[in-house]
């Protein structure tokens, strides 16, 4: 058939439209997949992220995606979101989850029940809102939840319909470090190497009353020889609410 050639398919030929969760995808089709949507890292700026944190609100907010399949895209769906309550205690009985993972509880976040995917649209998104400070108040502590989706508009994708959202609250306590070495050739040139981690920004006091450098890792160059208390913050996700602060006596002969 040439490319000018028009040809009818009759309705049967055509995929049917399905639903299913794209963060379900990214977890189970990924390069490297889990199994899981895990949130547990600094969000790389310019690149994709799954969280936004609201410091207004106070709320930690992770996008979940629904998608639409098949050639058409015509058609409104409502699409309801549902709790899958067991799902995160059948992970764990089977060993697919470590037993140290906690169910995050029903009064730590907020779930919309619906949403209407338009006409014409290949997918949309909705919020898994979860109360920060309670985030906050677990460090280094591992939640999860099962959120799936149903809808009477359309079939929504086997093993595509549950997101398991694996969040860890560790990522959300930055750690404060540095290293530092003098130039060789000129000893008051010293190379600060920042080793933080879990950290968004940083800004660094070299002790000389000159101005803070906001540089990842910066060269300063001191005037005169003697010792500094040099001070790095970095700062996390979480803005000011949870910094860390290293400081160390830097001697500039």
């Amino acid at each position: 058939m040439s490319s000018c050639e028009y040809k009818e398919y009759p309705d049967s030929d055509v995929p049917e439209q399905a639903i299913y969760m794209t963060s379900a995808a990214a977890a189970t089709r990924a390069p490297s997949p889990t199994g899981f949507y895990d949130v547990n890292s600094v969000a790389i700026p310019g690149q994709l992220f799954r969280y936004v944190v609201d410091p207004v609100t106070n709320r930690f907010n992770i996008s979940l995606g629904i998608g639409r399949s098949g050639i058409s895209l015509e058609g409104d769906v409502n699409v309801n979101i549902v709790l899958n309550a067991d799902t995160v205690s059948k992970l764990k009985t089977s060993g697919k989850l470590a037993a140290d993972v906690m169910v995050l509880p029903a009064t730590a976040f907020n779930l919309q029940t619906s949403i209407l995917m338009p006409s014409g649209s290949s997918t949309t998104s909705f919020p898994l809102s979860i109360d920060l400070p309670f985030l906050i108040n677990n460090p280094n502590t591992r939640f999860a939840i099962g959120v799936g989706i149903t809808s009477n508009d359309r079939k929504a994708t086997k093993n595509l319909n549950t997101t398991i959202v694996l969040l860890n609250t560790s990522f959300l306590f930055p750690v404060s470090n540095f290293t530092f070495a003098a130039n060789t050739t000129n000893p008051k040139i010293i190379n600060f190497t920042n080793t933080s981690i879990n950290g968004v920004s940083s800004t660094w006091n070299f002790g000389d009353g000159s101005a803070v450098s906001t540089e990842k890792s910066p060269i300063k160059t001191y005037s005169n020889s003697g010792t500094y208390n040099v001070t790095l913050t970095t700062i996390g996700v979480t803005g000011d609410a949870q910094k860390s602060v290293k400081t160390t006596s830097v001697i500039v002969n």
